[in-house]
């Protein structure tokens, strides 16, 4: 699961998220921008490509909407019945557009309240929308649509052909294994002096 400790527990309004903050900020700050497939909302392929992204760094990682493009809090005034739609459409992402499919264990969808900036009063139904993405070790994730692999590097993303996403998957598995692979030349060099001076 998620290190719970890292998660915000409210947004100030109009408040401005630090520069070191490394999450990738949508900068849809409606309902039906939201829940819109095109654009920044959650279904766009721009959405998309970030999660694929995110889960192909190997860190844990968030997406933020009701953010603004200066980095500013503004929240996103959403009902009950709008937060439920935004879930839907989360689900149909974990489950139809990334392969191989994201579990919630994996991937999760948050609603954090934004407070006023000095009394730090609950602004009724206005919420930051938080994805959080915990990817597994060694696994490539790509888009079902093509099959194509997106990986992100801080603000750049690349998109890699099957071929190269094998290669570098060996090389993930190789730098992975390669402190057990040195130990064990190690050892076998030691048992190879040792039958050596003992006449074997």
């Amino acid at each position: 699961m998620f290190n719970m400790s890292k998660r915000t527990e409210y947004y100030e309004q109009e408040s401005v998220l630090p520069p070191n903050d490394s999450s990738v900020l949508m900068p849809v700050t409606t309902a039906v921008g939201l829940l819109n497939t095109q654009k920044n909302g959650l279904g766009s392929s721009i959405v998309i490509r970030a999660v694929c992204g995110c889960l192909n760094r190997n860190v844990e990682s968030r997406i933020l909407f009701g953010i603004k493009d200066t980095r500013a809090v503004a929240g996103i005034l959403l009902d009950r019945v709008q937060r439920d739609e935004a879930r839907l459409a989360w689900d149909q992402i974990t489950s139809e557009k990334i392969f191989p499919r994201i579990t919630h264990k994996y991937a999760a969808i948050y609603f954090v309240p934004v407070v006023t900036f000095n009394t730090l009063k609950r602004l009724d139904d206005t919420f930051v929308v938080e994805i959080y993405l915990k990817p597994l070790k060694d696994v490539l994730y790509s888009l079902r649509d093509g099959g194509r692999c997106i990986l992100r590097d801080e603000d750049s993303e690349f998109e890699l052909s099957s071929e190269n996403v094998r290669l570098l998957g060996i090389r993930r598995k190789m730098k992975a294994y390669s402190g057990t692979i040195h130990g064990l030349l190690a050892d076998i060099a030691k048992l190879k002096n040792n039958n050596e001076e003992n006449g074997f």
